[in-house]
This record gives C-alpha cells, sequence and structure tokens, in this order.
C-alpha cells in the first residue's frame, strides 16, 4: 500500500510535486480513492493531535471545521494541513483540490469596489463563467465582509443566494447565525436559511435538535409581528422554510394552517411565478401527509403550480415524483409525455422518466434515459452515478465500470455517497472468485460500516453476508 502511494502520488502527472513530496504522512495511516485537482480526496485515520496544527494552518475559526465536511483547497501549500485536518475528524471528508496554475488570472476591476455590485457580478456569472474562477472571486469578497457590512439587507441577501447556488450551505449558515437580532428582516431571512440548510444537510451541520426548533420558532414569531408590513415575496420565503419544518416533523396542522394564513395575507397580491412557487412548494408539502384529503389537495396544488407556469420543469418534476411515490405509474408516464411537450427543460422530466423505467425493471433502456438527461446538465453528477445503477442491474459489468469512473463524489449528496461506494465495490468484488469475493465484500462493508455508522443499507449487508456465512 504505502509504495503503491508513493509511486501514484510521484508520477501522477496532475500532483503538484510540493504534494506529492509531503502527501505520504497523512495517507500512509488513512486511504485514497482517487486525487486529482478539481476532483474528490478521501481519507481517514489521522491522530487528533494533528487537528490544532491544521486549523492554524489555514486560518479558519475552530468552530467553523468543527462542523465543515467540505472544503475547497485553493492553495496547494495548505493541501496537506486542510487533509489532516479533516482527516483528524470522526466519518470520511472529501477536498476540492483546484489547480494552482489557475491562480495567475487577472483581478477584475468590479472585484475591488462595491461589494454588493461586486455580487451581481459573480451571481451573473454562476451559470456562463468559470465555477473555479467564480468561487476564487468570491473568496476574495468574503474577506471584505465583516459585521458592519453584513448589516446590509440586499448585500446579505445576495451572498447568500450565490453561497446557496454554488453549494456552499455551510458557510452559508455560519454567516446565517452571525445576523444581529435586532434586524428583524434580515434576521428571518437568515432564519429561513437555516432552517432550509438543516433540513437538506441534517446531521452534517451537527445542529442540536432544540436549536433548529429555535430558529423555527423564532422566524415564526418574526412572520406572525410583520404579516401585513412584510413584502409578500419576502413573507413567501419565511413561510416556504417553516412549512418544510413542519412537513418534516409530521406536524402537517400546523403546515396547513400556516399556508392558508400566508394565503389571507397576501391575498392576490403575488406575482404569476411567486404564485406557482407557492403552489409548488405547499403542494409537495402536503403530498407527505397520511391523510388522503391532505395528499389530494397537494396533487391538486402541484398540478395548478404546472399549469400556472408549464414552461418551468421544475413544476412537472414534483407531479411526476409524487405519481411515481404513490405507485400511480401510467398517470406519471402521460404527465411527463405532456410535460416533455410544454416546457423547453426537459432534462429533468427525462431523468424521472428514466426513474419509471428503473421501478419497472427496464434497466437498459433505464441507464440510456439517465444518460441523456446527464449529458443534458453535466452537472447533475447523480444521474451519471444512476446510469451506471442501472448499468449494474442489467449486467453490464464493464459499463457500470466505466460511468462509475466519471462520477464526482464530491458533488454527491450522502445517500448517494453511500449508493456510489456499494456499486464501487461490486464493481471491485466481480474479478474474484465466490469465496474472496464474499469476504472481500464482508471485509469491506465492515469497515464502511464503522466509518458510517448511519448507513443502514451497509449494515444490512454486513448482516445478511455474516449471516450466509
Amino acid at each position: 500500500m504505502f509504495n503503491y502511494l508513493r509511486e501514484w502520488l510521484g508520477y501522477h502527472p496532475d500532483v503538484h510535486p510540493s504534494v506529492a513530496a509531503t502527501g505520504l504522512s497523512f495517507l500512509l495511516p488513512g486511504y485514497i480513492d482517487t486525487w486529482e485537482p478539481g476532483k474528490s480526496l478521501r481519507y481517514s485515520g489521522v491522530a487528533k493531535q494533528e487537528a490544532r496544527l491544521c486549523q492554524l494552518a489555514v486560518k479558519i475559526a475552530p468552530e467553523f471545521l468543527a462542523e465543515n465536511q467540505e472544503f475547497q483547497i485553493r492553495d496547494q501549500g495548505d493541501a496537506l494541513f486542510a487533509a489532516k485536518m479533516f482527516a483528524a475528524m470522526p466519518g470520511r471528508y472529501r477536498v476540492r483540490v483546484i489547480n494552482p496554475e489557475r491562480n495567475s488570472e487577472p483581478t477584475p476591476r468590479w472585484l475591488l469596489g462595491d461589494v454588493s455590485e461586486a455580487l451581481v457580478h459573480l451571481l451573473s456569472s454562476v451559470d456562463s463563467g468559470n465555477p473555479w474562477l467564480t468561487e476564487k472571486w468570491l473568496d476574495r469578497l468574503l474577506s471584505r465582509i465583516n459585521a458592519e457590512t453584513l448589516n446590509d439587507e440586499v448585500l446579505f441577501g445576495r451572498l447568500m443566494v450565490l453561497l446557496r447556488v454554488l453549494g456552499r450551505d455551510l458557510e452559508a449558515a455560519q454567516i446565517a447565525r452571525s445576523v444581529d437580532p435586532q434586524l428583524p428582516r434580515m434576521r428571518a431571512a437568515a432564519l429561513a436559511d437555516l432552517v432550509v440548510i438543516n433540513q437538506r444537510l441534517g446531521p452534517l451541520l451537527r445542529e442540536p435538535r432544540a436549536h433548529i426548533e429555535g430558529y423555527a420558532t423564532e422566524l415564526y414569531e418574526i412572520a406572525m409581528a410583520l404579516g401585513h408590513d412584510a413584502d409578500p415575496l419576502e413573507l413567501e420565503s419565511w413561510v416556504n422554510a417553516l412549512g418544510l419544518f413542519f412537513a418534516a416533523t409530521g406536524r402537517f396542522d400546523e403546515c396547513r394552517s400556516l399556508y392558508s394564513w400566508f394565503e389571507s395575507q397576501v391575498g392576490d397580491s403575488l406575482p404569476p411565478h411567486a404564485r406557482a412557487i407557492f403552489e409548488s412548494n405547499f403542494g409537495r408539502v402536503l403530498t407527505w401527509a397520511a391523510e388522503p384529503d391532505l395528499v389530494r389537495e397537494g396533487e391538486t396544488r402541484l398540478r395548478l403550480a404546472a399549469n400556472l407556469e408549464p414552461q418551468f420543469a421544475d413544476h412537472w418534476v414534483r407531479v411526476a415524483d409524487f405519481l411515481v411515490d404513490a405507485g400511480r405509474m401510467d398517470d406519471a408516464s402521460q404527465l411527463i409525455a405532456r410535460g416533455l411537450d410544454e416546457c423547453a427543460d426537459t432534462a429533468a422530466l427525462i431523468a424521472v422518466s428514466a426513474r419509471l423505467k428503473f421501478l419497472a425493471g427496464e434497466f437498459h433502456e433505464a441507464m440510456t434515459l439517465y444518460l441523456n438527461s446527464y449529458r443534458m446538465q453535466p452537472e447533475r453528477h447523480e444521474r451519471l452515478l444512476h446510469a451506471a445503477q442501472a448499468a449494474g442491474n442489467a449486467g453490464l459489468v464493464d459499463e457500470m465500470a466505466d460511468l462509475l469512473s466519471g462520477v464526482e463524489v464530491a458533488y454527491l449528496t450522502d445517500p448517494l455517497v453511500e449508493t456510489f461506494e456499494l456499486l464501487s465495490l461490486e464493481v471491485k468484488s466481480r474479478e474474484m472468485d465466490e469465496r474472496l469475493r464474499r469476504a472481500w465484500m464482508c471485509d469491506q462493508l465492515a469497515m464502511l460500516s464503522a466509518l458510517r455508522p448511519e448507513w443502514e443499507v451497509v449494515r444490512e449487508n454486513v448482516e445478511l453476508l455474516t449471516q450466509e456465512g
């Protein structure tokens, strides 16, 4: 293992020589899958006492390090320290290394001017520009933002949107916690972000449940207090966050009452796009309820959103996902066909269609559809993973291995990382005879189960292999 890592680091063309020279001190006690600039590095096992040195070297507050499970390295000189820092914590962590040769880009003039206007430039460059450059300029801007500048509502809103768009939710959460409680509108916006981020990332933030309840309670009180005085769009964002929280905690009566109260507050003042989003969000959370009446109302509202804005695929996808989850495959197929005719962004609907084929056992067609959808939106890395899964179920092992090799693990959510790990183990085990394969799989799954005890599928596989001898 040691010789393999030394050779790989020393001769891999994409690894910076300084990293190759120093990398072994943290790789030896852990393990590595792949590491190229812009790709993911995963490791574990470095002693905890290394963390203090790492915290100092990367110059980030210890309380932030304790919460952050993904870190983007822009300076190769810090790569070793950041790797040790993350490896010193429980679980598996991901680091994206950005090629240092790209640091020679000249600083644009707008970056040195008004911070709020600079954020507008960055927001406009997210889709059209280079992601690594957008994040580099954002880091420069973050160094100019302090408690005083965060008192600007417009600046704060733009910053939070940009962080969320770039997937930097952990930093967004940290900034949201620092908002002055004496600024109720900004505080409400920050609380809404905290509630939504916690619902999406869950244990990744390591927030006590009582804290999340506190955020929701405070947000609810602000929303009720401001009522008619709040801008309808502003109020809608708060209500959507609370609705998501109430639904996720099974409090559907409170959720419905909240949305009904919002409707009474805003009346017909919502613009068409905001109305469609409201109906879509309200409908989605109602479909999670156990009561048939609430579920039916949820479906009605989801369909209304699609009818209000037929050109937006997200509305169609939510209806289709609901129908698939409800086992209404024929209805889902008909709706997808209609959506493909009416909206421009067909990639998401093709992915739902692929899911339909997968559930029907038509794995080869599912793989093809997932691949088509991925090629239309290559930033949706999970679709390539699903294509690999479909290939494996179709018995196309070589195709599954090829597809897995292209998956960017750093962009996957935690449940999908679990799927990736299991599929990777399956590919690696295919070359062994049956007895060796079962023993190796059991050992690898046991290691995964120890690293991630919350992964139920891994634990179930370990138990199954153990029972079968």
